[in-house]
């Protein structure tokens, strides 16, 4: 069981974890940190299995026109995304881990857009360093930020608009295995 007074508080020296319920609840000061998009259903969970698949990198865009923009600047990228739950026209595989095509992607940059998860990536300040979390790369993600030791704010996605069990569920075992980092109000 976790006890309150078990955990040190953000005035005490340590690096400090926040997490904001909605992109929207991003604090004033998250330029200064190292910001964890969440989007376990499924934008940051389809971005892990597209670098896992060899994919060179990926791009977050927050619309489908966006995507066409920059496919349109760079033929050879792949995209990747839905609205809806549905691939738009003309994108080369919507955003299910289980539709990559390894050949497909290997060594290429994927620019994905979603309704929910690429929306919350554009949100965090520009000049934080962005990270994906996933329940699939929880253990890599923590062991990174352990190994950096910078102030970090989870940034949990949400489903249209209102607040996400499982991106608030992989926040929470994020914060569980940076145990000993100040913590907070949220």
């Amino acid at each position: 069981m976790l006890r309150a007074a078990a955990w040190p508080r953000w005035s005490e020296g340590l690096p400090t974890i926040d997490v904001a319920l909605l992109p929207e609840r991003i604090g004033p000061h998250a330029a200064a940190r190292t910001a964890i998009a969440i989007d376990v259903l499924r934008a940051t969970t389809m971005m892990a299995a597209l670098l896992d698949a060899g994919a060179a990198g990926i791009r977050a865009v927050g619309s489908v026109g966006a995507a066409r923009a920059v496919k349109a600047e760079d033929p050879r990228v792949v995209l990747a995304g839905e609205r809806g739950g549905l691939p738009p026209e003309e994108f080369d595989m919507g955003n299910s881990p289980s539709g990559i095509d390894p050949g497909r992607v290997r060594g290429r940059t994927v620019v994905l857009t979603t309704t929910n998860g690429t929306r919350a990536v554009e949100m965090v300040d520009p000049s934080a360093r962005c990270l994906m979390l996933a329940l699939t790369n929880l253990d890599a993600v923590a062991e990174c930020l352990r190994s950096e030791g910078r102030d970090v704010v989870a940034v949990c996605s949400g489903t249209d608009g209102g607040r996400s069990d499982e991106d608030e569920l992989a926040a929470g075992l994020l914060v569980d295995r940076l145990r000993g980092w100040a913590l907070t109000d949220a």
